[in-house]
Parts: structure tokens; C-alpha cells; sequence
């Protein structure tokens, strides 16, 4: 395999000084990002809910907030989105697998599989709701689950002779923690259900200390979480705690003595919950004034947004305080974003389509289904794949009252998606309904996400370090491109995730400024991901052509494993021009990796 990675941070530890090969725009600054600091890690926050528009306005009316310091020497990107559907689920995985429920597998958290038995049964007709939300616990209403995961609530696979199927066997790709894990790093995760043990990759070995409260539990005064903004702010701050007893050299619970994770990461709820909610109670239960969501749809927070936002942005404080207190700022990146929005913010645009029925609807023309999952997205699986054209006909007829806005089936489907045909797991018909629409059974649920808007999917993202030039980046990119970006920082690999090499997933723009590949489906001269780089092979040589936008001198370097890196040739880019670096001599066998650099 021939892969060139122009713009590889180079280390700290061999140059003094580095600056990214940067011909993608002129947004990407020379001296935006510098090399991986010895003993990088990596933390990833997801501050579920968050909008870009929301970490802009905090960031506006709070210059001085833990926000804003991270902002100051951070990359942020302002066109950043989930993939869709965007249920936490998969947008979970996008973010460490760098893959789309399309290589994952794992379209929600609340789905069907075609091959699977049900809970249960190792015998008989295969195809099974999958269920992985707090109903898998043993006893959800405890913050521990009733201590795991219940095995009679998950289904069987008659390919390993009805075993279980436990989360981590259900995603389909690598995990970036099992690839941190694999090189002798550690790893930690705090999440909001006990299947976010899917983390743990198809190896079921990613997490080395894995936290995971139930988010959907009562706390001791018998208050639901996400019913109480108190209560779910609580509930962050034990997450909160664990984090910063693993900076500490701790594990979770605060003993034990272990190496700081090199990749870890967290979530907050508390915004999500108070952007869902209409209005809120105490930590003991008793309602309280104040609205859930927000004032207009400039994304003005009301009330409870508010208070979500600043504890948050405390808690993320104090997590700062306690990297700086051991130490560790100058070496830790800091990843924060956004799992998913929540639709919609503007209360003017909110239509609550209670007791919409999807299932009755298509059975009413004696279609029927096999499962249908509905928040502000509907996903539907049909007994009969066949029907599926006559079902869209009948949602396209009804669509005034089922508020059908995006149908997507057959070919339209399968180019975002998959082949429901040939994969088990895709649903026959995805429907994004008109925005705004939230498919419920209460009228005090105001958001939802899972669906494909703009404010499900439109995401605050930002990569800070201190030692990073503030820069704001506008072209489009995805939570996916997370996961390889991660691992180059840590110098690793970032084609050891399946992912990331089943999808073409480029590093993040300012990390990475070119990422050009031939893969096993684009042979040597083919354009892989920048149009401004070109990786090819002429008379036995394998060159990258670059294209400037100001004078610069690079040098191109060979790598095996993406650590040691071979100086191969100089050459200056002229304003405005293109040149080619060429390997002048026999490359070695296997896998190799091509990068150009500014000359210091």
C-alpha cells in the first residue's frame, strides 16, 4: 500500500519548531499546529447537545469561561457534523471509530437485525429488535444497573451458536481505544448507559477502566436524572470526579495507582436534558420555574440551557485546574465537541406529533413492520423488504399527517447507507421528518435528536492545546474525522481503524493538511481526498505532487510506522505553483507512508 501523509506533526524530540505543509486553504496557518509532545494523550468531551451556535454564543458572552480558555488555543471547526441518524449510539462510535453506521453497523441504539435470534432463543426463525438503551440493564433505576448488563435482555447469534450478543460484538469496526490499548497505552471512558461498554471494540479488551452510571435512574430522593436538572447535574459531576481521579494517576474510583490514560474521554448530559425539557424539578423532585430550551431561534438559552452550560463549563474548569496541577496541560489535547444537537432549538419551529403511528399507518395498507424506531427521525424495518416502494408511496400520500419531509429507500438509501438487501442490519426506509418535529407521547418533551436536521447533526467541535494557535476553520467537516485525528496525535497509525479505511476518513484540516491514499480501490495517481495534492507513481517512482499558495521549502520524508521518519528530498514550492517530491530510491516492502514538511 503506497499512502502519503503530508503535514505530520513532527516530534518535539527531533525538531525544534513545527509547522504543517499547509496548501489546503490559506485558514490553515503555518504555525497552527505543533508536533506531539512527549507522552501525548488525548481527552475527548462530549458535551451532548452542544450546537455550534451554542459553544459561539458561551464563547461571545463569556470571555473569560474554561470555554473560552480552551477556545483561545484551540483549531475550532464551525461546519462541523454528527453522522446521521444521529442517535447517540452511532455518533458515539463516529467519533472513535471514524466510521458511519454504514461500516459500524449500528444505526441506534434501539434496532433490528435480520440474522440475529431473539433474547432468549437459540433456535428458529432469525430476525430481533437489538436493544441496547437502559432496558438492557439489570436494574436500570440504580445508578449501577443492578450491577451489569442482564444477558436475558440481549440476543442470540446462531453464527457462534447462540452466544449472547453483547454490544462490543455488535459494532462491526475497531475502536480507537483498542488501538491505544494495542500499543501499550491506557485507556478510560466514562458514558451515560452500561452498553456504552461497546467502546470495548469487537476484541472486548478497548476500555482498561470503564465508568458508565445510569443516566436513566433514580437518585435517592426516588428522583428520575433526566427528569431534574439538579439531579442530571449531579449525576455529570460523579463523571466529572472519575476524570479527574484518572488525571490524578488513579482509577475511577479514586484508588489504585496507574498511568494517566492516554486516551480518555467523557460526557455531560446536563445540557441535553435541559435543552429536551419543557420545565424541570429539584434534586428531590418538586417542580421549579424556569423553561427548558431557549428564548428565540438565535439559539438565546433559556433558562434551564443556561444553567446547563455554566455548570458545564465549571466542571470542564475544574478538569483544567487538575491537568494543570499534575502537570499535564502542555500534553494533553483536548477534544471537545458535541455526540449530537438536539432539534429543535427554535420553539417557534417545535411540532410535537403525538400519537403519530408509523407501524399502524403502513399496516393499514397491509404492509407490515418489523420494527420502527421514532425520536425526530423515523427508522423503519419491514417483514417484507419488497414492500418497501408501496410503503413509501403511502408515507409520500400521508405525508401532511405524518410529517414525512426526507424518504429515503432503494438507491437513495444505499448511497448514503447500505444495501438492506445485503446487510442485516440497515433499515428499509429512513425518514427525517419536517424540522422540528419531535414523534412523542408527552407534550413536555420540547428536542429530541436521532434525526437528520440541522440542529440534530450541527455540532460544536474544537482540538485545544496550549500550544496551539487559535484558528477557526469553515469547511465542512464530520465527527468522524475525529478518530484518525486522535490517533495522529498520539503518533499512531490512523489506518489501524477499519473504519478509517472502509470510509477514506481524512484527519482533521489543520492536523493533517493532506491526507492522500491509494487504497485497494484507488490505485497509485488517483485523487483520494485533497484536491490540491496529488499521490502517484511515474517510471517506478512514487511522488506527491503539491500545489502552493505562498513560497515555501518542503522536504519529503518516508516512514514504515509513522514514527521514524526518512528525509528523501528538498524542494521549494514557488507562489502559486506545483512541484512533485519523488522517492529517488527503492521504497521497503510492505506498508509505507510518504509526508511533505515546511523546511525549518
Amino acid at each position: 500500500m503506497f499512502v502519503l501523509l503530508p503535514s505530520m506533526p513532527r516530534s518535539v524530540r527531533s525538531f525544534p519548531r513545527v509547522v504543517p505543509s499547509c496548501l489546503v486553504s490559506a485558514l490553515v496557518a503555518a504555525s497552527t499546529v505543533l508536533g506531539a509532545p512527549p507522552s501525548a494523550r488525548v481527552l475527548v468531551i462530549s458535551i451532548d447537545g452542544l450546537h455550534d451556535v451554542d459553544l459561539a454564543n458561551h464563547l461571545a458572552a463569556h470571555p473569560d469561561s474554561a470555554l473560552a480558555r480552551l477556545a483561545s488555543t484551540a483549531v475550532r471547526y464551525t461546519s462541523a457534523s454528527t453522522v446521521r441518524p444521529s442517535d447517540s449510539f452511532p455518533t458515539f462510535l463516529a467519533l472513535f471509530t471514524g466510521g458511519s453506521p454504514a461500516s459500524t453497523g449500528v444505526y441506534y441504539d434501539d434496532s433490528y437485525d435480520r440474522s440475529l435470534w431473539p433474547p432468549g432463543i437459540t433456535e428458529g426463525p432469525v430476525g430481533t429488535e437489538v436493544v441496547f438503551t437502559e432496558l438492557v440493564d439489570i436494574n436500570f433505576g440504580t445508578l449501577d444497573g443492578g450491577g451489569g448488563i442482564s444477558v436475558d435482555a440481549l440476543p442470540r447469534d446462531p453464527k457462534r451458536g447462540g452466544a449472547p450478543v453483547w454490544p462490543h460484538d455488535f459494532v462491526r469496526v475497531n475502536t480507537a481505544f483498542e488501538v491505544v490499548r494495542a500499543a501499550g497505552g491506557r485507556t478510560a471512558l466514562c458514558e451515560k448507559h452500561l452498553s456504552y461498554e461497546i467502546a470495548n471494540g469487537p476484541s472486548g479488551q478497548g476500555v482498561d477502566d470503564l465508568y458508565t452510571p445510569e443516566i436513566a435512574s433514580y437518585n435517592v430522593y426516588g428522583t428520575s436524572l433526566t427528569k431534574s436538572l439538579a439531579a442530571t447535574e449531579a449525576y455529570d459531576d460523579l463523571k466529572v470526579s472519575a476524570v479527574i481521579s484518572q488525571i490524578g494517576g488513579h482509577d475511577h474510583t479514586g484508588t489504585g495507582t496507574f498511568p494517566v490514560p492516554t486516551l480518555f474521554a467523557m460526557n455531560f448530559q446536563a445540557l441535553s436534558v435541559a435543552q429536551k425539557a419543557k420545565s424541570t424539578s429539584d434534586i428531590k423532585g418538586k417542580s421549579i420555574a424556569g423553561a427548558g430550551g431557549y428564548a428565540d431561534g438565535f439559539g438565546t438559552p433559556g433558562p434551564l440551557v443556561a444553567e446547563a452550560l455554566a455548570h458545564t463549563d465549571a466542571s470542564i474548569g475544574n478538569i483544567l485546574s487538575a491537568l494543570g496541577q499534575q502537570g499535564l496541560l502542555d500534553s494533553t489535547y483536548i477534544v471537545l465537541t458535541g455526540k449530537h444537537g438536539n432539534s429543535p432549538m427554535d420553539p417557534a419551529r417545535l411540532n410535537q406529533a403525538i400519537g403519530v403511528d408509523y407501524p399502524g399507518l403502513l399496516a393499514a395498507s397491509e404492509i407490515p413492520t418489523a420494527k420502527v424506531t421514532a425520536d425526530d427521525g423515523v427508522l423503519i424495518w419491514l417483514q417484507d423488504p419488497a414492500q418497501a416502494p408501496a410503503a413509501v408511496a403511502v408515507l409520500r400520500a400521508g405525508a401532511g399527517s405524518n410529517y414525512a419531509e426526507e424518504i429515503f429507500a432503494g438507491a437513495a438509501l444505499k448511497e448514503l447507507w447500505a444495501d438492506p438487501a445485503t446487510d442485516s442490519r440497515v433499515p428499509d426506509i429512513i425518514v427525517f421528518p419536517r424540522p422540528g418535529t419531535v414523534f412523542t407521547s408527552s407534550s413536555k418533551k420540547i428536542a429530541e435528536h436521532g434525526g437528520g436536521a440541522e440542529d440534530d447533526t450541527h455540532v460544536g467541535l474544537l482540538i485545544s492545546n496550549p500550544r496551539i494557535s487559535p484558528l477557526i476553520v469553515r469547511t465542512p467537516v464530520s465527527t468522524t474525522q475525529v478518530a484518525p485525528t486522535l490517533l495522529q496525535l498520539l503518533g499512531l497509525d490512523p489506518f489501524l481503524l477499519k473504519a478509517v479505511v472502509m470510509e477514506r476518513t481524512p484527519v482533521l484540516p489543520g492536523f493533517e493538511a493532506l491526507q492522500v491514499a491509494s487504497l485497494p480501490v484507488l490505485s497509485p495517481g488517483k485523487l483520494a481526498f485533497e484536491p490540491l495534492a496529488l499521490a502517484y507513481t511515474a517510471n517506478g517512482l512514487k511522488g506527491l505532487q503539491l500545489t502552493e499558495t505562498s513560497r515555501r521549502t518542503y522536504i519529503l520524508q518516508r516512514s514504515a510506522d509513522l514514527l521514524v521518519w526518512q528525509p528523501l528530498a528538498t524542494n521549494t514550492v514557488p507562489l502559486r505553483a506545483t512541484i512533485s517530491l519523488e522517492d529517488p530510491g527503492t521504497p521497503p516492502s510492505g506498508d509505507f507512508f510518504y509526508r511533505a514538511v515546511v523546511a525549518p
